[in-house]
């Protein structure tokens, strides 16, 4: 039992070596292939070429209001082909010669024009080489007044009324004190709003004015 034990001992060495000879040529057929292998970009990846949409995120915060000399930041998911160039519309005003381009980063400092007041919007085109305006986003501006405010509203208001009579036919052994006549009555009305950062003051004042002194205020006279 033990000499057909060493028998078999030379059957599992020449077995080992076939396997271990074998080795090297499946190592071969791996290098081979390997390089025919073709990577494809993953799903939803972006691709960069002239012919590739941008897509402009804004650097500020759309719910903020920011002073009217504030630079406008954008970044782009990818940089501008020599034949492309950015348009920015601010409000109804196009800002695209001032524009600042540092690879993705593309900044507008409103130097000579003040950013416009109140609540507007900011869009930004893709003008590719054939002219072609591609819209590459647009995002809300919420921008203070020179005093600092967010909102400031002055409404006046004016009303005039007459009262009259044009003629009258009466006993002529009675004649009123006024036959005919017109009295003019003339209101005046400003108000006015003041909001910031959550906070409103409002204020209103009215003046009258009347052509008859009958027809007069007289809280003083009445008090």
């Amino acid at each position: 039992m033990f000499r057909s034990a060493a028998r078999s001992k030379p059957m599992i060495r020449r077995s080992v070596a076939a396997r271990l000879s074998a080795g090297p040529v499946l190592v071969a057929m791996f290098v081979t292939l390997g390089p025919s292998v073709t990577a494809q970009p993953a799903a939803g990846a972006s691709v960069s070429g002239p012919d590739s949409v941008i897509v402009v995120r804004p650097r500020w915060s759309p719910d903020r209001f920011v002073a009217n000399r504030s630079a406008l930041e954008f970044e782009l998911s990818r940089g501008l082909a020599p034949s492309e160039r950015l348009a920015v519309v601010v409000g109804a005003t196009d800002v695209s010669a001032a524009l600042e381009v540092a690879g993705t980063v593309v900044r507008y400092r409103p130097v000579g024009w003040r950013l416009p007041a109140g609540e507007s919007e900011v869009t930004v085109y893709l003008v590719r080489a054939d002219g072609t305006w591609v819209e590459s986003g647009r995002a809300p501006l919420k921008v203070l007044n020179r005093l600092g405010l967010e909102r400031a509203r002055v409404l006046p208001s004016v009303d005039l009324s007459s009262a009259g009579q044009v003629d009258q036919r009466i006993d002529p052994t009675a004649p009123p004190p006024r036959r005919t006549f017109q009295d003019l009555t003339l209101r005046i009305g400003l108000e006015n709003t003041l909001a910031r950062d959550g906070w409103a003051v409002s204020a209103q004042g009215n003046a009258v004015g009347v052509s008859l002194e009958t027809q007069r205020l007289r809280w003083g006279e009445r008090a």
